[in-house]
C-alpha cells in the first residue's frame, strides 16, 4: 500500500512539474520568435506557438552544438575572405586570413574536447517548437529548435533567424 501511494505521489509530482515548466518556457520562446519575425516584417505575427518537447542536453552534446555553430561561423569568415580576395582588398584579406587561422586552431581544440566531455553534466536544454505565422490572410506552419544553455543563453540565434525567414517566405 505504501509503495502504491509513493508511486502515485511521484507520478503526480512529475505531472505537475511538467505542466508548469512548458507554459512559462513557451511564452518566453514565443516572445523571442515574435521579436525575430518583427525584424523581418512588422505586419506579420505568430498566431500560435507550442513547445512540443523539452530535452536535457548533456555536456558532450552541448560541445557538439558549440562545435557545429563554430564551424558555421568559420565557413562564413572563409566566405568573407574569398569575397575580399576577389575584390583585392588587402586590409580585409589580412584581417579575415588572421581570423581563419585563429578559428581553425580553435576548431581543433573544440572537436578534441567533445571526446572528454562529461555525459552526466547538464549543459542546457533543447526545446522543439511548432508555430504558425500569419500575415493578412496567408499563414504558414513550421517548426523550430532552440538550444539554450544552463545560463539561459540561446546559442543558435543565427539558425533561428534563418528558420523565421524561411517561414516568412512561405507566406509569399
Amino acid at each position: 500500500m505504501n509503495r502504491l501511494f509513493a508511486y502515485a505521489l511521484i507520478l503526480m509530482t512529475m505531472a505537475l512539474c511538467k505542466s508548469t515548466l512548458p507554459s512559462d518556457l513557451s511564452s518566453q520562446l514565443k516572445k523571442d520568435a515574435s521579436s525575430r519575425l518583427i525584424k523581418i516584417d512588422s505586419s506579420a505575427i505568430i498566431d500560435s506557438f507550442k513547445v512540443m518537447q523539452v530535452d536535457t542536453i548533456g555536456q558532450r552534446f552541448g560541445k557538439i552544438i558549440d562545435d557545429t555553430i563554430y564551424i558555421r561561423q568559420l565557413n562564413s569568415v572563409r566566405d568573407e575572405l574569398a569575397h575580399a580576395k576577389t575584390r583585392s582588398r588587402k586590409d580585409s584579406i589580412e584581417y579575415f586570413q588572421g581570423e581563419v587561422d585563429y578559428m581553425t586552431g580553435q576548431i581543433d581544440s573544440l572537436t578534441a574536447s567533445i571526446k572528454t566531455a562529461d555525459t552526466t553534466y547538464k549543459w542546457g536544454i533543447m526545446a522543439g517548437c511548432y508555430y504558425r505565422v500569419r500575415k493578412n490572410t496567408k499563414q504558414a506552419h513550421d517548426s523550430i529548435y532552440y538550444f539554450i544553455q544552463k545560463s539561459g543563453e540561446i546559442v543558435n540565434s543565427e539558425m533561428l533567424d534563418s528558420f523565421i525567414v524561411r517561414s516568412y517566405r512561405k507566406l509569399k
